[in-house]
């Protein structure tokens, strides 16, 4: 079941994220795009202190509180997640609407600094001390949510709630009424409210492999919907760095959670259906890695000049004699064929937009959360990168045709699922999408003698002859010839090597460091008889059911060119989506707003642009007094119809008018007309609106007497 929740601000907010800048010290968390979002962590900590509030108000004791917060939050610093509720970030009413809606409008509205400018206020506070001045070094500079705005986000049970779960759960967040910081100083006021909102598409059930039809490979596309960590330790000790890929292990390990719960498995002895032993557990499977828009790395064998970038990358198995280093980043190649070029191979390496985006968030870990400020000596704080949300990742999943069909059948075309740390609050949530690959009818594969290009696409798991991981050339030939039947030899290598390890979520332990040979590695094998097999060579070595060993194996082109490519255009043959939504609806307000608060702010830009360099001609200069012009300054900020402005100088030119010497020192300056009505020029401005008129008059004025003044210093 999944439920919406919608939080409005009633006040200025201030979610703070921890970090800070040069100008401000106290930020609230924005999402890449420039709009503010509170994280999930931050909700569902304030829903369970809400429900304790609750709790302990109606006389629950301390083992009734702890059970029933337990069951829908989960226990605080267990390492597996047992409680009902997932969680994801509040974004902006209608965020998906507004995504969408972006494309569609001029992007210079829509600029981080502009969004947010849209959102936020910024705020100066001091500490006064006793003698009722502000103390030293005590300035502060905050940026909060403007009050009015509403955020909403989805709320996910595991299990269905009873009736009495459900009922605390809807009085703790209408009990939750301030969030934040600084809520003893008027920031931080909500409404909240929460509401049944959808049930997922229900799971096909007790699907038997007789019913199915065949296909030996299965298309697989992960989206992330909400931010996704898939945890790589990289040295830094207060950082988890995300990968750029997900393995086939952790396609595995969601595609098993999705079918016992397909087949309403008991998870304690699921490996007991003989099914799911053949699917998951014996190894006839393979389930491949997952690469944003079917990137990969750059094989090794490809390198590009160090004295020059920019010139063509070659190949180190034609040429080994120039001093060039692998390229080492993510894209893809295309051959373009020219017929009539004397060039027997030409290839465009393409590298832009093939990365996944990524995000640092900062967090903070206390081992008493009831501690409040009190952190000395305990606690911590880190940071996650995760995989930004509307990015696909596709790869695919082969084995025999009757197990691959079954699991197509069992499980829908499209379901949502939950991956990598933090799966229950802020962090993992993705859809998956299963779908057949039609494939030629092969029964038999062809390998002539020759050369041969092998290129792995993931890392590759080698044993020796003694059963123990081994990279190396010896472990290498003993995995080719156990599929050519014949023994190879490996003419040239560019490789390197990797540590590759597991994690266990059942025994929640890693399963030890293996040295395997890394993705990208390349080797140039010749074949001196011709080699058949039933299906063409794409996995080799060990572990191939978790992703390893995938490799490409073709024919070697000698004196085959590359060069760098272009943006490549490749609409309708990947099936993945672009990192933003594309298209969708349109005249989506808040979007309109932000058009218009961003045309406002050019006018008065504008406005007080023109204001400031109009007091530099020469018929201003020292032709008005500061004090008229203090008089008018304040007349324009009291103002508010034009009417008043002209009643006031009319009032100037009547017989006997006391301030008859300001309406002439004006005309003198010439901003007041020398016809009897004697009207003040306010379209001197060159705005239509008196808004802008006013705005221009203002900043004419506040200018013009600095400039007095800083003159009048000057001569003294």
């Amino acid at each position: 079941m999944k439920y919406k929740l919608k939080l409005t601000t009633k006040s200025m907010l201030l979610t703070s994220s921890g970090e800070g800048g040069v100008l401000i010290d106290s930020d609230v968390v924005f999402h890449t795009s420039g709009f503010p979002f509170i994280p999930a962590k931050r909700i569902k900590g304030m829903l369970r202190e809400s429900l304790e509030e609750i709790l302990e108000i109606q006389g629950k004791d301390e083992s009734a509180v702890k059970s029933l917060t337990n069951s829908l939050f989960g226990e605080s610093g267990k390492q597996t997640y047992e409680g009902k509720l997932l969680f994801s970030n509040l974004f902006i009413e209608n965020w998906f609407q507004v995504c969408e809606g972006l494309a569609e409008y001029p992007q210079p509205a829509f600029q981080p600094d502009f969004i947010k400018a849209y959102f936020t206020s910024e705020i100066q506070q001091t500490a006064i001390g006793d003698d009722g001045i502000a103390k030293d070094k005590s300035l502060r500079n905050y940026r909060v949510i403007n009050p009015g705005y509403s955020f909403e986000a989805s709320i996910m049970s595991i299990e269905e709630l009873s009736a009495e779960e459900w009922d605390y759960l809807k009085k703790a967040v209408q009990n939750l009424r301030y969030a934040g910081t600084r809520r003893n100083r008027g920031f931080g006021k909500i409404s909240c409210e929460i509401s049944e909102n959808q049930i997922p598409a229900p799971f096909k059930v007790n699907a038997k492999v007789s019913d199915t039809f065949e296909s030996d490979q299965l298309s697989v596309e992960v989206t992330t919907v909400s931010p996704v960590v898939l945890a790589q330790q990289l040295g830094e000790q207060n950082t988890v760095f995300t990968a750029r890929y997900i393995s086939g292990s952790q396609v595995r390990g969601i595609l098993t959670n999705a079918y016992i719960r397909a087949q309403q498995l008991d998870r304690s002895n699921a490996h007991l259906d003989p099914d799911f032993y053949e699917l998951f557990l014996a190894g006839k499977v393979k389930f491949g890695n997952l690469n944003y828009r079917n990137s990969g790395l750059i094989p090794l064998h490809i390198q590009q000049f160090k004295a020059n970038k920019n010139a063509s990358p070659i190949s180190v198995f034609d040429n080994d004699s120039e001093i060039t280093r692998p390229i080492a980043k993510l894209g893809r190649i295309y051959k373009n064929q020219e017929p009539n070029s004397e060039v027997k191979d030409r290839y465009s390496i393409l590298m832009e937009g093939f990365t996944p985006q990524t995000t640092l968030f900062f967090h903070n870990s206390r081992k008493n959360r009831r501690a409040g400020r009190s952190t000395e000596n305990e606690g911590s704080i880190f940071y996650y990168e995760s995989l930004n949300e509307h990015q696909s990742f596709s790869g695919q999943i082969s084995g025999p045709p009757h197990l691959v069909s079954h699991l197509k059948t069992v499980l829908p075309p499209r379901f949502p699922e939950r991956l990598g740390r933090s799966k229950s609050v802020q962090y993992g949530e993705i859809e998956i999408s299963l779908s057949s690959i039609e494939m030629p009818e092969l029964t038999s594969y062809k390998y002539p003698e020759g050369k041969y290009l092998l290129i792995l696409n993931s890392p590759l798991v080698l044993f020796n002859k003694f059963g123990l991981p081994e990279p190396g050339k010896e472990s290498l030939l003993l995995a080719l010839s156990d599929i050519i039947s014949q023994k190879p030899t490996i003419l040239k290598a560019f490789a390197t090597t990797t540590a590759v390890e597991q994690f266990n979520t059942s025994w929640l332990s890693k399963s030890g460091k293996c040295l395997a040979y890394k993705e990208g590695s390349s080797f140039l094998i010749e074949l001196k008889n011709e080699t058949v097999l039933p299906k063409p060579l794409v996995f080799l070595g060990e572990w191939n059911e978790q992703g390893f060993g995938s490799i490409t194996f073709e024919i070697f082109e000698s004196n085959s060119t590359y060069q760098w490519g272009a943006k490549h255009s490749d609409a309708g043959n990947n099936p993945e989506k672009q990192p933003e939504p594309q298209a969708g609806t349109t005249g989506v307000s808040i979007l309109d707003n932000i058009i218009k608060n961003f045309k406002n702010q050019e006018s008065i830009i504008k406005a007080k642009t023109k204001a400031i360099h109009d007091t530099n001609l020469p018929e201003y200069a020292r032709s008005l007094k500061n004090h008229l012009i203090g008089r008018m300054e304040r007349l324009f900020e009291s103002s508010q119809d034009p009417k008043e402005i002209q009643e006031w100088i009319g009032n100037c030119f009547k017989n006997n008018a006391a301030s008859k010497p300001a309406g002439e020192a004006l005309q003198k300056a010439g901003l007041v007309n020398d016809n009897n009505n004697h009207e003040f020029l306010l379209n001197k401005s060159g705005e239509e609106s008196f808004e802008l008129q006013r705005l221009y008059w203002i900043t004419f004025f506040q200018t013009l007497r600095k400039k007095n003044k800083s003159n009048g210093s000057l001569q003294a």
